[in-house]
C-alpha cells in the first residue's frame, strides 16, 4: 500500500503512528505468554515514539539513529512501489490494446489464420458491452498482479503462446472473465519482460519487440 501524502507532510506523525502499528503486533504476541526477544523489541519501539514525541528517554542518539535508518528505509520503499506503480500501467495498458485490437498474426496461412482469429474473436466475445467494461477492471487487476511481481523479484515475464500463462488468466479470472475467456483473451504468440529498466514486448508470431519504457528515457514511454 503506498504512503499517505503526509509522510512526507508531517514525518514524525506519520512514523509514530506507523511505530504504533509495530507496538501493537508485539503486545498481541506478548499477550500470550513473555517471549524475551519481543519484549526487547517491544521496549525498543516505545522508546523510539517517546524519543518522536518529544519525550524524555534513554540512549537519544541511538533512538535518532534508528529513526533515521527506518525513515531512510520507507523513503526508498515508496520510490520503488510508486516506479513499480508506473511501469506496472504501461505494461498493463498495452495488454489492452492489444487484447482491443490484435493483430491477429498467428504466423498460420491466411485461410487457417482468418478461421482461428473468428474463432478467437467468438470465444473473446468483445462485442457485449459487458464485456468490453470488465477490461477496465483487468486494467487494475494486472497491473497490481504485475506490480506485486515486479516488487518482489525484480523483473516479470509474461507470455502467450495459445493460452495465457497464470499471471494473464488470474488478473482475467478476478476481473469477471470465465475461464475459457480469459485463457484465449490476450493475443496469441505473444510475449513481455517487465524490468525497472525497460520494457520490452512483441505481438504475434514473428514480431520484432518494441521498447516500452526505457529508464531515463521518457520518449520510450507508451
Amino acid at each position: 500500500m503506498l504512503m499517505e501524502d503526509n509522510f512526507y507532510k508531517n514525518p514524525n506523525k506519520w512514523l509514530i503512528n506507523y511505530l504504533e502499528g509495530d507496538k501493537k503486533y508485539y503486545e498481541d504476541i506478548l499477550s500470550y505468554g513473555e517471549i524475551p526477544m519481543y519484549r526487547e523489541k517491544l521496549n525498543e519501539v516505545e522508546e523510539l515514539i517517546d524519543r518522536l514525541q518529544g519525550k524524555d528517554v534513554e540512549n537519544a542518539e541511538k533512538c535518532d539513529e534508528l529513526i533515521d535508518e527506518i525513515m531512510t528505509s520507507l523513503i526508498e520503499n515508496k520510490e520503488l512501489e510508486l516506479k513499480a506503480e508506473e511501469i506496472s500501467q504501461i505494461a498493463s495498458n498495452w495488454w489492452i490494446e492489444k487484447i482491443k485490437n490484435p493483430s491477429n498474426n498467428l504466423g498460420y496461412g491466411d485461410e487457417l489464420q482468418t478461421t482461428v482469429s473468428s474463432l478467437l474473436s467468438k470465444m473473446r466475445n468483445l462485442d457485449d458491452p459487458k464485456q468490453i467494461e470488465k477490461l477496465d477492471c483487468l486494467n487494475e487487476e494486472l497491473k497490481e498482479a504485475i506490480k506485486e511481481r515486479l516488487i518482489q523479484e525484480g523483473s516479470v515475464y509474461l507470455h502467450v503462446d495459445y493460452e495465457a500463462d497464470d499471471i494473464l488468466v488470474q488478473a482475467a479470472l478476478m476481473a469477471g472473465f470465465n475461464l475459457n475467456s480469459s485463457q484465449y483473451l490476450f493475443p496469441m504468440k505473444s510475449h513481455m519482460f517487465i524490468s525497472f529498466d525497460r520494457i520490452r514486448a512483441a505481438e504475434g508470431y514473428g514480431s520484432e519487440e518494441e521498447v516500452l519504457y526505457e529508464k531515463n528515457n521518457s520518449k520510450a514511454i507508451k
